[in-house]
């Protein structure tokens, strides 16, 4: 089996990448998964590949079908901007300008050229808390009411 290949989850889905090509989850039993490449539709790329589930880290079981494309180095990256910018969005209440300024600090300038609008990158940061943000109903109101004055 060869190393870990690495994991990212863009839009509920998992991605996986391989030699700096993003594959997108087919199928799963048990602890064997199926790999489809991104570009499948786009692209008409019929690569594939299989993995094993250890200790939490993807392992390459057999060597990937080749693909009819170049890599998009830039793609592995951006995915994983756009992976902090959530996990940043929902951890910490900072202003998504300082948010999307730490994010975009870690990562290459050629990088950052490919990334949409500022203000896309806002939308993605507001969408983000709006998912996780917690509602207090008319009851919960009740109770905090009746502890704040019973003390």
């Amino acid at each position: 089996m060869e190393e870990a290949c690495e994991t990212y989850m863009y839009r509920g889905n998992v991605k996986l990448v391989i030699d700096n090509f993003i594959m997108t989850k087919n199928k799963s039993t048990g602890s064997l998964y199926y790999w489809r490449c991104e570009k499948r539709s786009s692209k008409h790329c019929r690569s594939c590949a299989r993995t094993v589930l250890i200790d939490g880290k993807h392992y390459l079981r057999h060597n990937m079908t080749p693909h009819n494309h170049t890599t998009d180095a830039s793609r592995k990256h951006i995915i994983a901007i756009y992976e902090n910018l959530k996990r940043n969005a929902r951890e910490t209440n900072d202003t998504p300008r300082q948010i999307i300024q730490m994010v975009l600090n870690g990562f290459p300038s050629s990088v950052t050229s490919s990334l949409p609008k500022y203000q896309a990158l806002s939308n993605i940061i507001s969408r983000e808390r709006k998912k996780h943000i917690v509602v207090i109903t008319l009851i919960d109101r009740g109770i905090i009411y009746s502890q704040t004055i019973s003390v």
